[in-house]
């Protein structure tokens, strides 16, 4: 029985790691789009309304770091530490 545990486990950490990846590459795109925004705003002098991207980009930020912390507690030993790219942006 703790066999057939393990291997479940396993499967479900494959497939959340998988969903991982796809949301790092989710939240790469809002944050180059987000900043892209930000300096458009800043270079037309107010031509352009102020972006309202903020809490969306907070949110998808939230939704990718709670499921990484998920991963955690599955036990998953070899997260990447892609996220600092995004403290470092």
């Amino acid at each position: 029985m703790t066999q057939i545990s393990e291997e479940k486990l396993k499967k479900v950490r494959e497939i959340e790691f998988a969903i991982n990846k796809n949301l790092f590459l989710i939240c790469a795109a809002i944050t180059l789009i987000a900043m892209l925004m930000v300096i458009i705003e800043f270079f037309s002098r107010g031509a352009f309304l102020p972006s309202q991207i903020g809490f969306f980009y907070i949110a998808v930020l939230f939704v990718y770091s709670i499921h990484k912390e998920m991963l955690r507690w599955l036990g998953e030993k070899k997260i990447e530490r892609q996220e600092e790219y995004f403290i470092y942006s």
